[in-house]
């Protein structure tokens, strides 16, 4: 699955289904951008086309109280073959990620990761309540928690 979405006209901007796919969510004024995208080794442009455009639209200035929301890059549950090694990738791309956000100079993600106890995740980014909500989905496909971190203009 691949979404990027970047509007200043919408008020909610969600993505589901996020298992080791990786989220980025972001705020700036009127305008939110949300990306949901296989991990950057996978070779996907989007990472790089998304983080381009935050550095276009974001001032410099403004980019440290900016605190991005990253969730997904849900690990798997076994720890031994080929899941190991997924699991490896998926913790490469998790660091990558915070890695270029801190690059670009936003100020300490809300990292929402998922874990081995879940299915998958869903994001949704409101301005009515300048919120972020990660619903994690349990594996009986009951939710297992929502984590609700504040998301501010900027």
């Amino acid at each position: 699955m691949s979404e990027f979405v970047v509007d200043d006209a919408l008020d909610v901007l969600t993505t589901d289904s996020l298992g080791p796919c990786i989220a980025i969510g972001v705020r700036h004024g009127e305008w939110l951008a949300l990306l949901h995208q296989f991990g950057p080794s996978q070779g996907a442009p989007e990472f790089e086309v998304f983080f381009q455009k935050l550095d276009e639209l974001v001032p410099l200035e403004s980019r440290s109280g900016l605190r991005p929301v990253v969730a997904g890059g849900k690990l798997d549950f076994e720890h031994d073959g080929e899941d190991a090694c997924v699991n490896a990738v998926t913790l490469e791309d998790r660091a990558r990620v915070l890695s270029e956000l801190k690059r670009l100079g936003f100020g300490e993600p809300h990292a929402c990761w998922g874990d081995t106890d879940s299915k998958c995740q869903a994001v949704r980014l409101d301005k009515t309540t300048s919120t972020a909500v990660v619903t994690t989905e349990g594996w009986d496909g009951s939710p297992k928690s929502n984590i609700t971190v504040p998301f501010p203009p900027g």
